[in-house]
């Protein structure tokens, strides 16, 4: 059965049980993610923590 359904992914149904329009959102999903999370890491992560930790003795 197994096998049988790996066989049929070039068909363009069955590949490996996840339709094409499903593989195109994860990938696009995760290329997303992992430029959102470089941008973070990259761009906001030390600014943040500055910013928040200079803000909360102002505002107090």
């Amino acid at each position: 059965m197994i096998p049988s359904g790996i066989s049929r992914g070039p068909s363009g149904r069955n590949t490996g049980g996840f339709p094409l329009p499903l593989m195109i959102a994860a990938g696009v999903g995760a290329v997303l993610l992992i430029v959102f999370g470089w941008v973070v890491l990259t761009m906001g992560s030390a600014p943040a923590t500055e910013t928040v930790t200079a803000d909360v003795p102002v505002k107090l």
